[in-house]
């Protein structure tokens, strides 16, 4: 199910707190299980990422509304949470304290957004064609179908699970080179004509 970031915060169904190794998760959907799906805008790989293991990616995003609405979602699941606490965990006194102070953010430092990568991920080039690519470089601009899976939990901290579903990349940019050597003049035939010295005094650019 592709939505937008927007109606996640409207009718959600949560699962049952399912204990793990070392810390709790619960399940989120739309009504009928749905999944909650989301594309999201062109962003960039702040790093390379293996699409042979599990791992994680950072993305940064420069859409000032898209990070908005992400974390407006991240405010309605700690409301969801205070509401839903003695439900949830009866025996762990969760107070406003953890919730608001132990929440790790979906959007990080510097407009990140980190999403969880597994083997099942497709990657897909502009021409819609599937691509076999294992790692794709740092700096490369992509779009993301998102999905968000549910809430974790563990002793001190709480977050949003956002799996990288689809992979849309896009080609990279030429970068113009910041260093040149050798001679780079062209032959003129007036190459040794007398000019006058321009270099006596320092000068501010123009326009300065």
């Amino acid at each position: 199910m592709i939505t937008t970031l927007d109606a996640i915060t409207n009718e959600l169904e949560f699962g049952v707190p399912k204990k793990n190794t070392n810390h709790y998760s619960i399940h989120v959907s739309a009504p009928g299980t749905e999944r909650i799906m989301i594309q999201s805008p062109k962003m960039e790989l702040r790093e390379n990422v293996n699409l042979m293991s599990d791992s994680y990616a950072d993305m940064v995003c420069k859409d000032t509304d898209f990070l908005n609405a992400l974390k407006a979602v991240d405010q309605h699941m700690m409301d969801v949470i205070k509401s839903k606490r003695d439900e949830w965990f009866p025996d762990k006194n969760i107070d406003d304290t953890f919730v608001e102070v132990g929440q790790v953010p979906s959007v990080m430092m510097k407009n990140t957004v980190r999403l969880r990568v597994n083997k099942n991920v497709e990657v897909f080039e502009t021409t819609k064609q599937k691509s076999d690519t294992v790692t794709i470089g740092q700096g490369t601009p992509v779009k993301c179908i998102m999905h968000l899976t549910g809430i974790w939990f563990t002793a001190t901290r709480w977050g949003l699970t956002w799996n990288l579903v689809q992979l849309k990349q896009y080609p990279q940019g030429i970068k113009v080179p910041t260093t040149y050597t050798g001679y780079m003049f062209p032959d003129e035939e007036s190459d040794h004509e007398s000019v006058d010295d321009i270099d006596t005094e320092p000068a501010p650019p123009p326009g300065v």
